[in-house]
């Protein structure tokens, strides 16, 4: 008899069986469990039932976090099942006889899974109910079945969510540099296919994509591997690969193009490696450490390693209606009729994309849905509808504009990005783009960005970046496959913005915060499946500061109080939680580490929330972290922020270095001292550079040498008592030291 339970802690879960109605968790769970489901409604009625796609990515995913499926098909009265349910019996039937292998018998694996949705947060509501995971072209799962004899291998079998677009697909866990490396691979065959040409890399295995799938849903690979060839990439090995990688990073780029190589992570991965480095000297049996360490920032390279789109670096200058004739609500040709859902747009030219819908109009790039007309490509079950020479693989909203050389932001707000696949893209690419085709984007484009990673609440500002050297026309737009993916999926952008700007904006800077600090605002947590108040931020450290809060999570750097993540420090009257004791917190510090070249900085940062700060909080930056108590006489430059204004005020740290050297910056506190109740959180951050002018008359002085009539490079007096660096002090140059 087995025992099922819906809502179990894990001591029920030792005598009974996990029951997840209509949902699937996140992990793979030690115990077995099951996922009850039904195809449409638990009783007879609900015609609206689930594709087998759907079905057979719910199985693939489940059997990969050691579950069993449990599928209904509900029957009529009489004990008879409809046409479309002899439909889907008959497609799982076909998938099942033809990929059987990789689902019956079959175990968790090292991993359960690659892709988009192995990170995602799908948290169960009660005893479930979290169906309708949007699974991609690049979502992957695994499952292994052991040998049952001393002459069989281990079977590894992958399955990739929805048939690739391309002729290849990489299977990165497959590569040496992955943690899950299982050896050289022996075999490789695609099931219903058979043996297909593979190459294994450092970053995966390569397979080869047939040009007729064999079934319409999910292709499933198994792989076998040659004995004894497992062995591990050595630290040496692992260095001299990330080496390569950032060999030829351009360490002057300061801002890129939005879909190029990303300098910020480059640089990240450059650092990792002069930290390996150091554990070189040790034994080899010494080095796992290190080399866990390396291969961790490799990945998380991999996951950054092109420049993500986002919102705008600063103001500059607004070109929207000057060059796009409207920023939003936007006009229909004469043609189309204003008081039907969709038509077709005044001002962008629309290609591939026409769908008639009856008394709503013809889908033709413009949606009024909710009274707001938007710019949009979408289906939804409606792709038949399309003329035969409407090629929807090619849906295209297009505009081209005349630039002149400069930075410039693409960007807009969407309130539907729902279900689209890998292959839809905002982009901007030189000239008019004729014969511009879906899958080229990537390689074509000035700047491109999927948009499936796009927010679509209608109010989070979304784009590319883009430098143009020299005078040209430019094509702007969207871009996508409306043929591969799901039959419902489509983006709509109800307001655009088309700005210029460039370094010149801030005078005699450059803006270093996309490549040293690789965001702006709206802090990224360190695992996004933590959805409670407090949490870890992902680029930045925190240490002496960790405070459980209960069902508000864990303090540990950031908190989401004003409705999105800032940098945080503060006790509210919790001081005594900290773990490793209260102690601790006289040194709470957030920080980066970078590796900067020669120059003045100005580390500066806008405030939310800055309540109850004394003399003791302090931004700093440093090479050698130390205590609150000595910072002030060991730090490159520090500044209390105590005074420092909330709202858009910028609080800055200025300091200079005079050659190549690794730099700690951030905020530091005595949590112990003062009020039991203050905090602050910072909810923007920007570094600022200016290159050394070159010397002259550089005087050497003490730290008491006229501070008052001392200048910083940019000729602002100074009005606090200053440390280490380059200032002006009657003209000249002096180093304070």
């Amino acid at each position: 008899m087995v025992v099922t339970g819906k809502v179990l802690e894990p001591i029920h879960k030792e005598a009974m069986l996990w029951d997840i109605e209509r949902g699937i968790p996140d992990r793979p769970q030690e115990k077995y469990w099951q996922t009850c489901t039904c195809i449409g409604g638990w009783h007879y009625g609900d015609t609206n039932y689930k594709s087998a796609q759907t079905v057979i990515n719910m199985l693939v995913d489940i059997v990969s976090k050691n579950g069993n499926l449990l599928l209904s098909i509900p029957v009529r009265g009489d004990g008879t099942i409809d046409d479309a349910e002899k439909r889907f019996v008959q497609e799982m039937t076909f998938w099942m006889q033809q990929n059987g292998r990789s689902i019956h018998g079959t175990r968790v694996w090292k991993s359960f899974g690659e892709g988009p949705l192995v990170d995602a947060s799908n948290p169960l509501n009660n005893q479930g109910f979290n169906e309708g995971q949007n699974y991609s072209n690049k979502d992957v799962r695994y499952v292994v079945k052991y040998a049952q004899t001393e002459t069989d291998r281990d079977t590894v079998f992958a399955t990739i969510m929805r048939w690739p677009t391309d002729h290849e697909f990489t299977f990165s866990h497959l590569g040496r540099t992955s943690q899950y490396f299982s050896g050289e691979v022996e075999s490789c065959e695609l099931l219903g296919y058979g043996e297909v040409e593979h190459t294994l890399s450092m970053d995966g295995v390569t397979v080869q994509i047939p040009d007729t799938p064999t079934n319409p849903n999910a292709p499933v690979f198994a792989f076998t591997f040659k004995p004894g060839t497992d062995k591990a990439l050595s630290l040496a090995e692992l260095i001299d690969y990330c080496k390569q990688l950032s060999a030829d990073a351009d360490e002057s780029v300061t801002i890129s193009n939005t879909g190029s190589r990303n300098p910020s992570a480059l640089g990240d991965l450059a650092y990792a490696v002069k930290v390996a480095e150091n554990a070189l000297a040790l034994p080899e049996d010494q080095q796992s450490e290190a080399t866990e360490a390396l291969r961790k920032a490799y990945f998380t390279y991999l996951k950054v390693a092109v420049t993500p789109a986002g919102e705008p670096l600063y103001s500059g200058e607004n070109l929207t209606v000057s060059l796009l004739d409207e920023a939003s609500n936007f006009s229909r040709t004469a043609a189309t009729n204003n008081n039907q859902r969709f038509g077709a747009p005044k001002y962008w030219e629309v290609s591939n994309f026409n769908i008639p819908n009856g008394g709503d109009g013809t889908k033709q790039g413009i949606d009024s849905y909710g009274g707001t007309p938007a710019l949009m490509l979408g289906v939804w079950n409606d792709r038949g509808n399309a003329p035969a020479s409407c090629d929807l693989s090619q849906a295209a909203i297009r505009r081209t504009v005349h630039l002149t050389p400069g930075i410039y932001y693409f960007g807009g707000l969407f309130n539907a990005c729902y279900s689209l696949t890998d292959d839809a893209y905002m982009f901007a690419v030189s000239g008019d783009a004729d014969g511009l085709l879906t899958s080229d984007i990537p390689d074509d484009a000035i700047a491109w960005a999927r948009l499936n990673t796009a927010p679509n609440d209608n109010k989070t500002w979304w784009g590319i970046t883009f430098i143009i050297k020299e005078e040209q026309d430019v094509t702007l737009g969207f871009q996508a496959d409306l043929m591969a993916g799901s039959a419902t999926q489509e983006f709509r952008v109800t307001k655009l913005e088309l700005r210029r700007y460039d370094e010149t904006t801030i005078p005699n800077q450059r803006d270093m915060t996309l490549r040293y600090l690789i965001e702006r605002n709206k802090f990224s947590r360190q695992d996004e499946t933590v959805t409670t108040r407090f949490g870890t931020p992902k680029y930045w450290t925190v240490e002496n500061f960790m405070i459980p809060n209960g069902g508000d999570g864990t303090k540990n750097g950031l908190d989401r109080y004003p409705g999105y993540d800032c940098l945080m420090l503060g006790v509210w009257n919790d001081a005594e939680q900290q773990v490793g004791g209260k102690a601790l917190l006289k040194d709470a510090r957030i920080y980066r580490t970078l590796d900067l070249e020669p120059g003045t900085y100005s580390f500066q940062a806008q405030y939310e929330a800055n309540y109850n700060m004394h003399a003791k909080s302090m931004m700093f930056a440093t090479t050698e972290l130390a205590t609150t108590a000595s910072l002030r006489k060991t730090a490159i430059a520090v500044k209390t922020f105590a005074t420092a204004k909330t709202g858009d005020a910028w609080a800055e740290l200025n300091f200079t270095i005079e050659e190549p050297q690794i730099v700690h910056i951030g905020w530091q506190v005595d949590l112990t001292y003062g009020n039991s109740t203050q905090e602050f959180r910072a909810s923007a951050v920007r570094l600022l550079y200016e290159p050394l002018p070159e010397a002259t008359s550089i005087h050497t002085a003490a730290q008491g040498q006229k501070q008052h009539l001392l200048y910083d490079l940019q000729g602002r007096r100074l009005q606090d008592p200053v440390h280490k660096g380059i200032y002006i002090n009657d003209g000249k140059k002096v180093v304070m030291q």
